[in-house]
């Protein structure tokens, strides 16, 4: 049986997403051609190669029902993940892998893109798949989740299906990588200038960081109300606060990409980095961390250090000196998980990193504390 791993073509194949649990759809693939084969796709939780589905030959007896199927051209299978921290790993590199052989394929007709870990309904699971898609289309939300939608709840069958199942951690060093990270940036950013109908490729950047405000019972700041107060008193129009997730994914882009910086606590918000205009201005990100409880289970604590060293975006961690987690919330090991309590910031830190920050974004050289 064949191994397909990272990217790979297949031809003549038909798609069926078969529903599992939690509303979950998995894509199962039937070849035309006879062919059989195990498809492992990149994992950023083992850092290796996992099964991710199969390709089964198609049997005598399934010829009635794929008949039925839509009878399609070309189609671009992707990894999917609702997490945009998870999915940075994946779609950088398949716009990489990918990007030319849609660009061929569109120009010769519609192009359907498969989503190939498991798609579940609903606006915030979409995100994640949008988050990847808007590298090649300027289409909007509502039409992403349209097609997507209609493909996963029928058969189709594809003269040619183009897949990329590898992977580039964000941290991936190299002029390579800081190359494909750069012109994905870029593509996606053009799209999203002519999603909103603008003729600019790119959004005017402004002298200002982004507070990341969360809405929820969990992992939010409690003290963020006097820390913004306090922010604009001695730093007027640098920051500016706003609620992610009541935007637009793509107007979420648009607006980091037109900022220098990002201060929010740890969370997917951050992923969000990658927008920043770090090859043309100097960028930077105060990441706020719940202290962690052990050191075991501290990995998370060096996502984001590791996302931003080959972009050369500055980053500067402030862990929180207070924690209040509610009642209840306990990880799957039993322990209390720091990433689902609530936080306090002391207002001087806050406000120092702030100061150092902008120094560095305006000059370039790192302020001494005060």
């Amino acid at each position: 049986m064949m191994q397909l791993t990272s990217t790979f073509s297949l031809s003549n194949t038909c798609v069926v997403f078969v529903k599992e649990g939690n509303r979950r759809c998995m894509p199962k693939f039937i070849s035309r051609d006879g062919v059989a084969a195990l498809v492992h796709a990149f994992s950023e939780f083992t850092f290796g190669f996992n099964r991710l589905t199969g390709v089964w030959p198609a049997l005598p007896e399934d010829s009635g029902n794929l008949s039925q199927c839509d009878e399609r051209e070309h189609a671009i299978g992707m990894f999917f993940s609702n997490n945009f921290g998870h999915q940075v790993f994946h779609a950088v590199s398949a716009w990489g892998a990918l990007h030319g052989r849609y660009q061929a394929a569109a120009a010769r007709g519609s192009v359907a893109f498969l989503p190939l870990l498991g798609w579940k309904s609903g606006t915030t699971i979409s995100r994640g798949w949008e988050f990847t898609l808007r590298a090649f289309v300027a289409d909007s939300a509502q039409k992403i989740l349209s097609d997507t939608s209609r493909l996963v709840h029928t058969c189709s069958c594809f003269r040619q299906i183009d897949v990329d199942v590898g992977g580039m951690p964000p941290g991936t060093v190299g002029p390579v990588a800081r190359k494909m990270a750069g012109q994905w940036r870029a593509s996606t950013m053009r799209n999203v200038a002519v999603l909103r109908g603008l003729t600019t490729p790119s959004p005017p950047i402004q002298r200002r960081l982004l507070y990341l405000q969360r809405r929820g019972a969990t992992r939010v700041v409690v003290n963020e109300n006097s820390l913004l107060d306090a922010l604009d008193r001695s730093a007027p129009n640098t920051v500016t606060p706003v609620v992610m997730e009541s935007l637009p994914l793509a107007d979420q882009m648009w607006i980091v990409g037109s900022s220098r910086g990002l201060i929010g606590l740890h969370g997917q918000g951050l992923a969000m980095l990658v927008f920043l205009p770090w090859e043309q201005q100097r960028c930077a990100v105060i990441e706020i961390q719940p202290r962690p409880r052990r050191t075991i289970d501290s990995h998370w604590t060096r996502i984001y250090p590791d996302y931003v060293r080959p972009r050369g975006i500055r980053h500067e961690i402030i862990v929180s000196r207070t924690i209040f987690c509610p009642a209840g919330i306990k990880s799957k090991a039993g322990r209390v998980d720091p990433l689902k309590c609530n936080v306090t910031v002391e207002t001087p830190t806050l406000l120092n990193a702030v100061a150092q920050t902008m120094t560095w974004v305006d000059t370039g050289h790192e302020a001494h504390p005060s």
